[in-house]
């Protein structure tokens, strides 16, 4: 963000995906197995057959921010969850509360 900022001339305005691009991918299942092991405990999670228009599948592009300002992700997958479900237990957030 803070490169965006400095580049606002040629950021204002414009939408950018921000993820870990194809390097980092996870299912949402995966995701989820991982924030139960950081709480030490598992939630109910019940499955659903798919419906028409659910995305199956999703990668964010970071090519445009990174062509732009020099961004790239340096932060893998397992740790971004780490860190934000620290901040979220550290934080006030009603978020944080429910889990």
């Amino acid at each position: 963000m803070l490169r965006a900022l400095k580049c606002i001339d040629r950021t204002a305005g414009r939408p950018f995906n921000m993820g870990g691009g194809p390097a980092n991918t996870v299912s949402l299942r995966e995701a989820v197995q991982w924030i139960e092991k950081l709480h030490g405990r598992s939630n109910p999670c019940v499955h659903a057959p798919i419906r028409l228009g659910d995305q199956q599948y999703y990668v964010s592009d970071t090519r445009a921010l990174g062509e732009l300002v020099g961004w790239r992700p340096r932060v893998n997958v397992h740790e971004g969850i780490r860190r934000l479900y620290h901040w979220m237990q550290a934080s006030d957030s009603p978020v944080a509360a429910a889990v």
